[in-house]
Order: C-alpha cells, then sequence, then structure tokens
C-alpha cells in the first residue's frame, strides 16, 4: 500500500437510489463484474445491502456498497420532520429514526440510510429517463440530512428518452452543483473518468486513491483492448489459412473435407468468442444466452455455405485475385476452380512472394490428383467484420447490460464496403501459419507472428461499427 493509501485509508462508497435506477448495473460496470448482484427488470431486486471492493496497485481502496431501493422516501421524510428539537442537527435525526425502525415497514430504507451513515460518500443513481418528480426530491432531502456528500450520477443517458438537462436544473436548485452523467449500458472509459474525477472533488482527501484507480483503470483498458484485437487476429489468420486436402475424384472424401474445414472454422471463432468474453469478465452465460448468437451453434458454420453469403448480401465476385487461393484450390462458394492460369499470375503478385512456394505445392497436389479445400475470401472478409463488430461491442458493452447482441442487416453491407486486408490474403496462401491445419507447426511458422501483429494493428485502426 502506498504512502497516501494509508494515510487517507480505503474509501466507502453507498450506492443509493429509488427501485430499478441502475444501482446494481453501475456496480457492475465500476468493478468489471458481470456477476455481482441481480440485475432484472422487477422492482426491489436487491434486498440486502451488499459490497464489492475496487483495489489499487493490488490493494482494497475503494468499497462500493449496493443498497435496496428507496421506495418510501416521502414517508420516512415526514418521520424525519416530527418535533421540533435538533431541527438543524440530521444525522442525530437519521439515527433516531434508525432506532425506532430498523424492523417494520420502513426496514430496507432504515438499511439504506444505516449503510450511508457508516460511508463517506453517496453515490445516487438516478434513471435519466424519469421525470423529476416529488418523490426522488423527497430522496435528496433525506440524504441531505446525513451530512454525507452526494454525487448524483444520470444513468441512461445514451437513450433518446434521456432528461439530462432537466435534471441538471433540478439537482442544482437543492445544491447539487456537481453531477456525473455515466450509461451503465452503453461505457465510455472517458465518463468513467469523469466520474470518479467529481467524487475526489467532494472527498479531496481521497484524491490519492482515486488518481491511482483512474491510472490503473486506464492501463488495464489499454492491455485489455490490445490482448483482445491479438485473439481475434489470431483467430482470422487461422481461419484465412486453413487448408483440407482431398482426393479430387472422391467425391465422399470432398464432402467430409469440406464439413471437417468448415467445423474447423466454426470451432474456431466460437473459441474465439469464449476468450474474448472471459477477457472483459462478462459471465459465460452471456453468450450461451445470446449476447452473440451467431457466433455460436451452428450459425457460425453455416455461414461457409454460398447460399448463406448469398442471404447475407456477401458476393465473392469483388474478390476475385485475393491471393492465390482464389484460384489455385476449391472455392466454397465456386465449388472448384475458377480463374486461368494468366489471372493466376496477377493474383499470385497481389498476395505477395510468400504465396509462391505454397502455390507449387497446391499445383503439385492437382497434378496428383489432390486438391486443397480453402474458405473462399468472401468467407473470411465476413469473419474479419464480425470480429470488428464482436470487438466494437465488448469494447463498449456495460457489465449492467442484459440485452442481447445481434449482428443486424447492416453486417452485409459493411461487408461489401470492406477491401480484404493485405495480411489475410497472404494468409490464404500460407496454410503454414493455420493452428487450424497443424498447431505446433504454426506456432513455429516464420511469419506468424509478424501477420497476427499487423492484423490487431488494422483492427485498432479499422472504424467501430456497433451492432
Amino acid at each position: 500500500m502506498s504512502r497516501d493509501q494509508d494515510k487517507a485509508g480505503v474509501l466507502s462508497i453507498a450506492v443509493v437510489g429509488h427501485t430499478n435506477t441502475g444501482k446494481t448495473s453501475l456496480l457492475r460496470t465500476l468493478a468489471r463484474d458481470a456477476g455481482f448482484g441481480e440485475v432484472a427488470d422487477a422492482p426491489a431486486t436487491t434486498r440486502q445491502v451488499e459490497g464489492i471492493a475496487l483495489a489499487v496497485g493490488g490493494q482494497p481502496a475503494i468499497e462500493l456498497y449496493d443498497t435496496p431501493g428507496l421506495e418510501q422516501a416521502s414517508e420516512v421524510y415526514e418521520l424525519l420532520q416530527e418535533g421540533t428539537g435538533g431541527r438543524h442537527d440530521g444525522p442525530d435525526r437519521i439515527q433516531n429514526f434508525l432506532r425506532q425502525h430498523s424492523v417494520g415497514p420502513m426496514e430496507q430504507e432504515a438499511r439504506v440510510l444505516s449503510q450511508v451513515l457508516e460511508s463517506e460518500a453517496v453515490v445516487y443513481v438516478i434513471d435519466a429517463r424519469e421525470p423529476v418528480l416529488e418523490k426522488y426530491q423527497d430522496e435528496l432531502a433525506v440524504l441531505a440530512m446525513t451530512a454525507r456528500p452526494v454525487l448524483p450520477v444520470l444513468n441512461f443517458v445514451a437513450l433518446d428518452q434521456a432528461r439530462p438537462d432537466e435534471w441538471t436544473k433540478a439537482l442544482a436548485r437543492v445544491g447539487l452543483h456537481t453531477v456525473a452523467a455515466f450509461d451503465t449500458v452503453v461505457f465510455e472509459p472517458e465518463a468513467e473518468t469523469r466520474l470518479w474525477n467529481s467524487l475526489a472533488g467532494l472527498v479531496s482527501r481521497h484524491q490519492g486513491i482515486i488518481n491511482g484507480l483512474i491510472k490503473d483503470r486506464s492501463r488495464d483498458t489499454r492491455w485489455r483492448h490490445q490482448a483482445a484485437r491479438q485473439r481475434s487476429a489470431e483467430f482470422l489468420v487461422d481461419a484465412a489459412a486453413a487448408r483440407q486436402r482431398v482426393r479430387r475424384d472422391d467425391e465422399d472424401a470432398r464432402a467430409a473435407g469440406l464439413a471437417d474445414l468448415k467445423h474447423r472454422i466454426g470451432e474456431g471463432e466460437r473459441a474465439c468468442l469464449r476468450d474474448l468474453v472471459e477477457l472483459f469478465r462478462f459471465t459465460a452465460d452471456d453468450w450461451e444466452k445470446g449476447v452473440v448468437p451467431e457466433l455460436t451453434g451452428e450459425g457460425a458454420v453455416d455461414l461457409a455455405d454460398p447460399e448463406k453469403l448469398r442471404q447475407l448480401g456477401v458476393s465473392s465476385g469483388k474478390y476475385a485475385g485475393s491471393g492465390a487461393a482464389a484460384g489455385a484450390v476449391f472455392d466454397l462458394s465456386t465449388g472448384g476452380l475458377s480463374l486461368g492460369a494468366g489471372t493466376l499470375v496477377g493474383t499470385l503478385a497481389g498476395a505477395g512472394v510468400a504465396g509462391i512456394g505454397n502455390f507449387r505445392n497446391e499445383l503439385g497436389d492437382r497434378l496428383t490428383g489432390y486438391q486443397s479445400l480453402a474458405p473462399e475470401p468472401a468467407l473470411v472478409c465476413l469473419l474479419f467484420v464480425r470480429q470488428q463488430r464482436l470487438l466494437a461491442h465488448l469494447f463498449s458493452r456495460g457489465h449492467g447490460a442484459v440485452h442481447p447482441f445481434r449482428m443486424d442487416e447492416s453486417l452485409a453491407r459493411q461487408v461489401e464496403k470492406t477491401a480484404l486486408p493485405r495480411t489475410l490474403k497472404q494468409a490464404r496462401v500460407n496454410p503454414k501459419w493455420s493452428a487450424f491445419n497443424n498447431p505446433s507447426r504454426a506456432s513455429r511458422s516464420r511469419g506468424r507472428g509478424e501477420a497476427v501483429k499487423r492484423l490487431a494493428d488494422e483492427l485498432a485502426r479499422a472504424p467501430e461499427h456497433s451492432a
């Protein structure tokens, strides 16, 4: 623990708000833990106080406490106004309320206020889609009596129904001029940083802890994004370079080989998805329940079907010349050789000289009665765009989100506008790069590591498309 942390101690924060405003979702996102608590549309999902700790430099530094929803704030406010003694001593009034109502109809409100008094600051979560009603004003009046600094957080601000200006003005009228806008579903690292900086202004003695957390989170985000692009690039190189060698005159063997190639690519995409979901600390159920259903189950394998590609609006014609495999091997969409020898020479030049030796192997196979099955360029480009979409979604998905993620109809339009990256063209003529063909050989293959790094860099530069 640093000297600043040792002096300041651990910062404790009570997360408070009306029922169903997204308190648990906020904690999930701040803690990067999709498994914390329970999130549902039903009211009063959280019944007990639950805590979670955030670390700075490997040491617990901030404790966040999820509290039940305030459902009877108006009644509590009226009870606190009874009598005239100690009218300016809010904390004493709160303590008196706790002594009288720790059990009974006000038990839930008592739990909330008890946690607030035990904490050093309050984060008051507001559903920014809601109008400013009297019940919310009563909640703020009750919290003001606790003598704890309160940071209002406007949730769901990314939605069209949000009323951030209306809420900001209403909060200013009761003396709350520091307000943070933070959507727990659509995650923005910059908004999270602003939230923590706003809180630091209210609890200045914990400035060192909060600054340390901001730096840790920034480093973690950079590392996580880099690792995710690396994993996606590894899968895409494996898929583009995948091969299955079969006899040309054996239809059964060719059908079996094609099925095996589809299976390897589909399983590879699912394995990549599982790794990415785990990397971003979403729960295992997030993808099993259909967060990205088209990347799981049989759907991923079916995308190697030319008819499925046509249904998606993905044509293979524009990819002619995308690597030697476009004319030298059996393409999934054409069912066989589709280009002549003259075209093939240009194809090799476009793919780079690294493909020439592999082309000789392919041509040698053909002369001896064999052929290599390979994913066609349209499919490789489709997989590339799908990884772009998946990464963009994971980078911006808050851990409080529960809605499923779908690849919509704009996917096909994006594929049609996307050029197959040069690195994937090169991968198509370098089957030694693919772990789907031979894992141990691929790990030793010269050029694979550089190809994966280049493709990861391309994914970093690619425009983000959320779905």
